[in-house]
């Protein structure tokens, strides 16, 4: 008596081995940008007569990447969400007037004043610049900073 077909012998021989095979289970990742929570705080201890108005965190990845730039209007600091990696940081006060930022690496970033005429402090701007020294006539004059805290 004949019970099974040639075929279908081997057949089931193939599926009793593919059922003795197993697989390692993975949760699935649905978030690949892999973030990750960070709490800011701005110590103010050793400055406890400061008044920014709103705080200005850089971040500037480590692998070379555009700097993150966030901006807290609490001056304590607050949670904020960034891409998990490395950081180099740069924290100072925003809302100024004459502080322009400049920089696209940790390396090469700076705070500066902008250019302006020499007359400018004294509210006479419309004028031609005055004649200077030959020694500074070619520098250029900068603003004045705001208060910076860091």
């Amino acid at each position: 008596m004949k019970f099974l077909s040639r075929q279908a012998a081997v057949s089931l021989i193939l599926y009793l081995g593919l059922m003795q095979t197993s697989c390692d289970h993975r949760e699935l990742c649905f978030d690949h940008t892999h973030w990750t929570d960070l709490k800011v705080k701005f110590d103010w201890s050793a400055q406890p007569d400061a008044t920014p108005k709103t705080m200005v965190l850089y971040l500037f990845p480590i692998d070379g990447e555009k700097p993150l730039r966030y901006e807290f209007s609490d001056v304590n600091g607050s949670a904020i969400r960034v891409p998990a990696g490395g950081y180099n940081a740069a924290v100072f006060n925003g809302c100024t007037e004459s502080i322009v930022e400049s920089g696209a690496t940790f390396d090469d970033f700076v705070l500066t004043t902008d250019v302006e005429n020499i007359l400018a402090p004294m509210s006479r701007n419309p004028l031609p610049e005055p004649p200077r020294f030959d020694a500074v006539k070619d520098e250029p004059v900068k603003a004045s900073p705001d208060m910076i805290w860091a």
